[in-house]
């Protein structure tokens, strides 16, 4: 029996390969899916408990995706004024389904996303190293428990994976038409933007990719321009609708916010030992507004601009080493710890997780607690030393494709740019590892091809 799925399987075409590995996370999901509602079933949370429909942003997003359908209008869920946090690409998701389907029914969606993610994955993989090494990371990334839990919330990852995957495949895709694959990378980039800005800063390497494919580089550089336009044609009205509502030509006061109201606040409560809680609350005081909705606007903008340059100006070099360090954990946090939490929070956990770990307890300088802490829980151990060997791989791969001069070392590089450039971005807040998703198909990737390399050469020696 074995042997004939092997047979079947090697007689697949990458297509049907991918088919059969989306197909293969479809059906796996749902079993999950239905697993974990009737857990949580039994544990007496209601299905909008088990969807987070009532969490912050769960509760946001559907907000908005009602005031489209109702309005036509993207209004601020509290008072109607318009909104300027959030951007339209998931809501718009929301809205669309909501025409026909009710909010239990997002999942289903999701996970056809997270399906089309993992062909994709193995199709990158076989494009740029082998059957093996694609097969391996579609299957880790499958895997994942971080990835299962954002295919079953209502959160923004799954359609933004789709959607920025889709765009660094299509943009090395070989084509009749030179300049279609640039037009559609860059428009899944753009619709990627209006789901997470920040996918707008990781542009210039998704458009380095084609230094991997187009000759000579006058070309590229020709449909890295193509690929800028089909960018702005996207995402420039969003900004500009932001302009003329507010003055301020960007896609989304996230970025001024989350530095003020994230970033400095850890990063003293790190200096000075003083719980983040109090030092935003004294920052809100400067201010004179302590609601959350409230400072998320562009009206507070240029103030929490000139808080937060006064705590990063005074102490560049320590906030340097700080975000650094934060941006570390990033790439070993453990997908276990979260995906615990955000089960507890749905209803589906029964225990709720320890209110600190290893990082609080160093903050309050309890160091031996930490140590022990650390040492104590083998499979979180484990799993963060598995992401940190998964790392050092994909650096290592990046080295010898370096070292090697070959084309393709250019999609290693940027596919391991990617990877610390989320985690950069990332920075303070890595504590959720939700947000790793983004990185992880390059860091597999990367990953397996380090170990194909490493075989390899033992098998020669030996």
């Amino acid at each position: 029996m074995g042997t004939s799925l092997s047979s079947t399987w090697k007689n697949l075409s990458d297509t049907r390969r991918g088919l059969v590995l989306g197909t293969a996370c479809v059906v796996l999901y749902l079993v999950v899916l239905f697993t974990l509602f009737a857990i949580g079933s039994a544990q007496g949370a209601d299905v909008e408990r088990m969807l987070g429909v009532h969490l912050d942003d769960s509760a946001e997003y559907i907000g908005l995706a009602h005031n489209l359908l109702e309005s036509g209008r993207f209004l601020n869920v509290v008072d109607g004024s318009p909104e300027y946090f959030r951007t339209p690409g998931y809501p718009a998701f929301l809205a669309l389904v909501f025409l026909v389907f009710p909010p239990v029914t997002i999942p289903f969606f999701q996970i056809l996303f997270t399906a089309l993610a993992v062909a994709l994955i193995y199709a990158l993989g076989t494009r740029y190293f082998s059957r093996t090494v694609g097969l391996v990371a579609a299957i880790l990334y499958m895997l994942d428990p971080l990835v299962m839990y954002a295919s079953f919330a209502l959160v923004t990852e799954t359609l933004f994976m789709a959607l920025f995957l889709g765009s660094v495949y299509a943009i090395g895709t070989p084509s009749r038409r030179v300049w279609l694959p640039f037009l559609i990378a860059g428009v899944l980039l753009g619709l990627a933007v209006l789901v997470r800005p920040v996918a707008l800063y990781i542009s210039p390497l998704v458009a380095c990719i084609l230094f991997a494919h187009v000759r000579p580089w006058s070309k590229a550089v020709g449909g890295m321009s193509l690929f800028f336009i089909a960018l702005a044609f996207v995402t420039i009205p969003w900004m500009a609708r932001n302009y003329t509502q507010s003055g301020h030509f960007t896609l989304s006061s996230l970025s001024t916010f989350n530095v003020y109201y994230y970033n400095v606040p850890l990063f003293e409560q790190t200096r000075t030992g003083v719980p983040y809680q109090d030092i935003r609350r004294t920052f809100n005081e400067r201010i004179g507004v302590n609601d959350e909705m409230t400072l998320r606007t562009f009206e507070y903008a240029d103030v929490e601009s000139a808080i937060t340059r006064e705590i990063l100006l005074a102490h560049p070099i320590q906030y340097t080493l700080f975000h650094l360090y934060k941006s570390g954990l990033f790439l070993i946090g453990s997908s276990i710890t979260a995906t615990s939490y955000h089960l507890y929070v749905h209803g589906i956990n029964p225990e709720n997780p320890p209110p600190i770990g290893a990082q609080g307890m160093l903050l309050e300088g309890r160091y031996g607690d930490a140590f022990v802490h650390t040492l104590g829980n083998a499979p979180k151990l484990i799993e963060r030393l598995l992401w940190l060997v998964a790392y050092l791989g994909a650096a290592y791969l990046t080295i010898v494709s370096l070292w090697r001069r070959k084309i393709m070392a250019v999609w290693v590089v940027c596919a391991f740019l990617l990877i610390n450039a989320f985690a950069v971005m990332t920075g303070p807040v890595s504590d959720d590892t939700r947000y790793r998703i983004p990185a992880e198909p390059f860091l597999f990737l990367l990953a397996a091809a380090a170990g194909a390399e490493i075989l390899s050469r033992l098998q020669k020696r030996v």
